[in-house]
This record gives C-alpha cells, structure tokens and sequence, in this order.
C-alpha cells in the first residue's frame, strides 16, 4: 500500500521515513558499487518446485531474498543464479524486498528450469554470483515432480489448463472447484495481477484447506505426489522486471484471506504449504478472525515469504471486536520471513481498545522461525503474541523471533503471555515506539529463554513509570526462565528499565552485558557487567546503527554466540572480535 511506510506523528518518526526512504533508494545502487563484495543468500519463499510444465516448459518461480544482488541492468549478465551448479532457466525482476527499506533485503526472481542432471528429491544449493563472486550455498532448492496452475480474474474455471498460462482458473478455490480442485502435492499456484475481493472460498474466505486429503503437501521425494503447495504471484515476463501486484481485500462482513483448517479436521489437509509475494488488507467491518493469514490448526509446515499484509482497520467493538492477527494460528515447522505487517487495528475509533489484534498472534505449542519481518503501526494489540489458548497443549514450546522490526505497538512489542514455554529465542531484533513494554513476560511455564542482543528503544511511552517497562514481568518465573544478555535498553523517558505487577530480581537466569541508559531508576544490582551509558546511537530515533564512539562496540559477552551468528542486517558478528551490544554490529572499522 502506499501508505504503509506514512503516517509517523512526530519529527523523529518523520526522520525515520525519509532515512528508510533513502535507504531503499540506495538498496540497489550500494549493491551495484560493491561488485567485490560477495552476495548474501538469507533464505528463499519455497523449499521444492517443478522443474518443468509451466510458462515455457520451464517449471517454478523461485524468489531469492539477501543482499549485495547487483542492479536490475545486470540481472542474467552481471547477476546470474545457479541451482547445484546448474544455471537457471531465466531471469524475472530484481529489487527492494517487502523490508528492503528496514532491513536492506533485495528479492531476485527466477524460473528454475529444467536444472539437468540434478536428481529429483534431493535438495540443492542456490547460489548468486554477482561478476563471478558467489555467495553462500547454504540455501537449497529441492527438484520435484509437479504442475503450474495459473489464476486471473480474467480466467475461465471451465476451460482452465494446468501449466498453460493462457488458459486460467478464475477463482482460486471455488466450494471444491476453482485451482483448489486441480491442486495438489508439489503444485505451484501462481495468481495475475489485480485486485480480488472473492469470496467463494470455504466459509467465505479466499482459499480454505477443508476436508480433502488430496490438498495436502508433504517433503518432496522426488516421486509426483510430493512436495510443497506453493501459493504466489506471477513475477512478469522474462528480462521485463515488473512483477505483478495481486492484491487481496478481504470485504466487509467476510472472513477472507487464507487459511488453514478448522480443528476436526486437523491433519487431514493444509501441510506443506508456502504464501508468498502476496498483498493482503482487510476491511475495516470484516469479520473479528478475518486474519488475513491464518494457519488455524495446521499440524504441518508453512511458509510464509515476503507478503505485505495491511491495513486491517478494524472498528468492531468489543466483545465482538477483531481477535486475531496480520498472521496467527498453529502449526509445526512454521517459518514467517520478510513480510511488512502494518495498520492492524483493533476497534479503531472506539472509546475502549480491548488491544486484542496483533502482528503475529502465535496460539498453540509446534516449532516456529520468525523472522526478518517489519512490524509497523501495530495500534490493536502486541507485535507478537504468544498466548495458548488449550486448543491442542497448555504450553506454546520452539519459537524463534529474530531480526524482525518491531516499531510502534499498542501494547507489547513482543509478549511472552500465558503457555510461553521452553526454547524461545529472541535475538537480534529491534523493538521500538511501545506503548507498554518493549518485552512483556507473563508465563509461570517458561524455562531456557534467550534474550540476546536486541535493542528495546522508546518503550513505555504509555508512561505509567512505576508498572511498565523496556522489559516487564508479570508472574512468578523459576530459576533459569530467563537470560538477558547484550541487550540495549533505552526506555522512554521518565519510565522504569524493568517493571510489571511481579518484576525481576535475578533469580530468574543471568543479566549480562547489557546496556542501561535513561531508565528513572539505577541499573538492577543483579546485573553483571553492565554498561551505564548512552549507546550512543548514529541517529537516536530513526538510525540504530553505533556510532564509532558508541561504549556498545566490543562490549558485549560471546556466551551468545553459539545462537548469536549476524546481526539485524544479517552481516557477519562479532566483526572485531568481541560481540557488540544490541541488534546491530557497527559498521565502523
């Protein structure tokens, strides 16, 4: 949307958009000038495709996500792409990701082609050589039997042909019928562009995975049958650099969007699905579980890749008021990358905000890797919510939330609520603009938490100076629940470091190396090897990088460092030889 980098209320926040503009402005030129500089692979939208049928023959579309890619002029000359070593079949578009102006991630899009002599079933390394210099290779791409089946508002669904551009379905599900009823293991589904507002879905959604076994992926073995369903846009012509915009808008009254099936049904279908290249708003009167993702009760993977999903403007009230999330639900082996989620509301205009609509709304236990997101102007609730809600465990275990952008939150950048259990990782993000706390804990379950080099910056702005704080807690948490470790902690001012109705006192694991500065009360007493002082940052409210003469650089602990691998930027740490404190190394020599 147009709006989605707008609307900043104050002189920093204003300052804030124009660096992020300049940022992406300078995304592709910085990536051209610095041909020596190797390129940087981060991650991909889909795990497995075809290798053949489709536009051409030619099989999927495979988007690459990372950095230092080259120019848009160099692409298939000066940029090329390999998969096992074996060039790709040809070259879609190169530019600014959806959080390219946060995070700087290019996104470069390919069709795979035939790859010959790498087998099928097996996974290969993807790699970017910019002017012969090749990135990393620990990103593969897995060769596997499967059809394209392509959707235009211009389709007919009874004349609709599997890997014929020309011939397309019309609606994407149907009740059974539309691509949903041709799909399946291995299929890509590749949406036109324009704007959709169908909902012919199950339950009046776009697509809904129902009651059939057939709609289903799975780990692709090489054998028809098998593989990822992946769900995306059409990336343009060959050599044209203009992918197409397929933007969904949920209407009034509607469920919408996309999702997984309801809980009777679980595991009987929706596994093994990847959503990419999408743009997903809601309407302000659509229905309160109108997420615009929303896994349900997955028991499987999914994927979910570079999709901006927003506005949601949500003005129901409450007790019927929007309950759910840009993206929420369940599932095991859940990995969310590169996606702007922005603008969700939760009874917006209403004298009472139940904050009850979050970014990400994580409610049941499984595995979970999100990260390299950007969180902006989430006023309806958390940026993140974890809370377990009993449907299938009392304990949510295995999140990963690292190298997201979490600015400008209702409530709590990130809340560890209720069921918050064991292996949650928080790292290298940078957490911002929060009403309430930076980080919120309120989970008797949790045990092994890591909080490590992120940077909590202008929380608390609600301002209540005695309960909230750049981090809080709100129950009695067991020993080894909890390591706070190269943190940055910069709380609004007049407000507390910590806080919350039950608060810390060291018991709960290990304060170390973290940075305090301009919290109302002194450093904890319980804190080891502390930094008193300011960061120092290049640009205090809108650029987070360290000054050269920030007391951040060098200062942090290595006991990070087997989780603990880049920074927020995804650039190699520590770079001096000692990590430095916060989510970013610093760029100085």
């Amino acid at each position: 949307m147009t709006t989605s980098h707008l609307g900043h209320p104050s002189a920093a926040r204003c300052a804030c958009v124009f660096l992020r503009a300049v940022t992406a402005s300078l995304v592709l030129a910085s990536a051209a000038m610095a041909a020596t500089v190797a390129p940087r692979i981060v991650f991909t939208d889909v795990p497995s495709g075809p290798v053949s049928g489709g536009e051409g023959n030619q099989g999927a579309y495979l988007s690459i996500f990372g950095r230092d890619f080259g120019s848009p002029d160099g692409l298939g000359t000066r940029t090329k792409v390999t998969i096992g070593g074996v060039e790709v079949a040809n070259y879609r578009s190169l530019g600014p990701s959806q959080v390219a102006d946060r995070l700087g991630l290019q996104q470069l899009t390919v069709q795979v082609g035939a790859l010959t002599g790498k087998a099928a079933g097996q996974a290969w390394p993807v790699r970017v050589l910019v002017d012969g210099v090749a990135s990393n290779y620990d990103v593969t791409f897995t060769p596997n039997p499967g059809r394209v089946l392509f959707v235009a508002l211009n389709g007919t669904d009874g004349t609709a042909a599997a890997n014929d551009i020309n011939h397309p379905w019309r609606h994407l599900q149907d009740g059974a019928g539309g691509a949903y009823g041709a799909l399946r293991a291995g299929d890509q589904v590749v949406l036109r562009g324009g704007t959709w507002q169908d909902t012919q879905g199950i339950d009046g959604t776009w697509l809904r995975f129902g009651n059939d076994t057939s709609k289903k992926g799975s780990a692709p073995t090489g054998v028809a049958g098998t593989g990822w369903i992946h769900i995306t846009r059409y990336p343009g012509p060959i050599g044209a650099n203009a992918p197409e915009d397929v933007h969904y808008v949920t209407p009034a009254g509607q469920r919408g969007g996309i999702q997984g099936p309801w809980s009777a049904i679980r595991g009987v279908s929706g596994e093994y699905i990847a959503i990419s290249n999408l743009r997903i708003e809601v309407d302000a009167t659509a229905k309160s579980d109108a997420a615009p993702i929303n896994l349900q009760y997955s028991a499987g993977p999914w994927q979910i890749t570079n999709n901006e999903i927003g506005p949601w403007p949500s003005t129901l009230a409450a007790p019927n008021n929007a309950k759910a999330a840009g993206i929420s639900g369940e599932g095991l082996g859940v990995v969310i990358r590169g996606n702007h989620i922005h603008d969700i509301a939760c009874a917006k205009g209403r004298p009472t905000n139940p904050l009850e609509n979050h970014g990400i709304y994580i409610d049941d236990d499984g595995r979970y890797d999100i990260g390299f997101n950007v969180f902006e102007r989430i006023t309806g609730g958390n940026g993140l919510q974890i809370y377990t809600n009993g449907g299938f465990s009392d304990v949510t275990n295995n999140v990963s939330f690292h190298h997201n952008v979490v600015d400008g939150v209702g409530k709590h950048g990130i809340n560890l609520a209720d069921g918050s259990g064991s292996h949650i990782k928080v790292f290298d993000n940078l957490v911002l603009n929060t009403q309430y706390s930076g980080l919120r804990i309120n989970s008797v379950d949790l045990k092994g938490a890591k909080v490590y080099n992120n940077t909590f910056y202008n929380t608390s702005l609600k301002g209540a100076s005695d309960y909230y704080g750049a981090l809080s807690n709100d129950w009695g948490l067991k020993v080894g629940a909890v390591d706070f470790v190269n943190n940055i902690l910069r709380p609004a001012p007049g407000t507390r470091y910590t806080g919350g109705s039950v608060g810390f006192d060291g018991t709960e694991g290990s304060w170390s190396n973290d940075l305090w500065f301009g919290g109302v009360e002194g450093v904890p007493g319980f804190a080891q090897a502390p930094v008193a002082a300011d960061p120092k940052f290049v640009a205090a409210g809108s650029d987070f990088h360290l000054h050269a003469g920030s007391p951040a650089i060098n200062a942090g602990s290595g006991a990070v460092s087997a989780l603990v691998k880049d920074d927020l930027e995804s650039r190699r740490r520590p770079k001096l030889g000692a990590y430095d404190i916060g989510a970013y190394e610093a760029l100085v020599p």
